[in-house]
């Protein structure tokens, strides 16, 4: 995996794994609540997304990438909140937002080499 890959998981780690555990050590009762429901509902879809759209810009060597948002994502929401199976659905969510973002990136960047 080149450097900017490697950056890209790093984020992936920190904001997918690490946010849901310095929640639970910050937070008790309503600020807990927002956060986790701002964290689950907000900020990992949008770090897949982004992850997806940096992976469409190179989708030989970052496929993986949309892959392992969710992969960690699950994890987290499984070691931090419950062993719940609704936690499939936001995976899946995830997993969406990341292949949408790959299709996306990959279909600008072909129509913009299409068009030079």
């Amino acid at each position: 995996m080149k450097r900017p890959a490697l950056i890209a998981l790093a984020v992936q780690a920190v904001v997918l794994f690490g946010l849901p555990g310095v929640i639970q050590l910050v937070g008790r009762g309503d600020v807990h609540f927002i956060l986790t429901i701002l964290v689950l509902m907000i900020l990992q879809p949008l770090c897949c997304l982004g992850t997806g759209i940096f992976a469409g810009l190179n989708i030989k060597s970052r496929w993986r990438l949309v892959l392992t948002g969710p992969a960690l994502a699950l994890c987290a929401d499984l070691i931090f909140y419950a062993l719940d199976i609704g936690f499939l659905l936001y995976a899946g969510r995830n997993f969406l937002a990341g292949v949408i973002g790959l299709a996306a990136a990959a279909l600008i960047k072909h129509l913009s080499q299409r068009y030079r």
